[in-house]
């Protein structure tokens, strides 16, 4: 009977060793899996964090354009009939705004369109945005949508 005991408090004694050096394959697969699982959330949420701030950059982008805009007009009492978007020029050769923001739009906005209309003294502006659905921006005199 003393055998028997003895060859059963070796067993688990052996079993229990082999327990406490490390951890079992599926425990690891398991972890590998929850892991993956975590990370795809996190990367599409951040995927949208980043278009949704690309939309907010364009639209602070127009927002300067149109108080540099409102500046011309405050000094010639007439918008530009035109802007050249990769100069930042109306036809006449005058500045309607300075390099720094001509890099600026190029960085944050795809230049769409820009239309005076002498009649009523307004213009519209279209712009893309550069999120992924390049989102249509209009900026007129008085209001921005997008």
């Amino acid at each position: 009977m003393r055998q028997a005991r003895t060859a059963i408090t070796r067993r688990s004694a052996s079993a229990e060793d082999r327990r406490s050096k490390g951890f079992t394959m599926v425990e690891l697969i398991t972890v590998v899996a929850i892991i993956g699982v975590l990370a795809a959330f996190a990367v599409a949420a951040y995927s949208d964090y980043v278009n949704k701030a690309k939309k907010t950059v364009s639209i602070g982008t127009l927002e300067t354009i149109r108080k540099t805009i409102e500046l011309y007009h405050s000094e010639r009492n007439v918008y530009p009939a035109g802007i050249n978007s990769t100069t930042g020029l109306d036809p006449d050769g005058d500045v309607v705004f300075g390099p720094l923001l001509v890099t600026q739009v190029g960085q944050d906005l795809i230049w769409v369109s820009y239309q005076y209309n002498s009649a009523v003294n307004s213009y519209t502006l279209e712009a893309r945005a550069k999120d992924k659905a390049q989102s249509l921006l209009t900026l007129t005199p008085s209001s921005l949508t997008y």
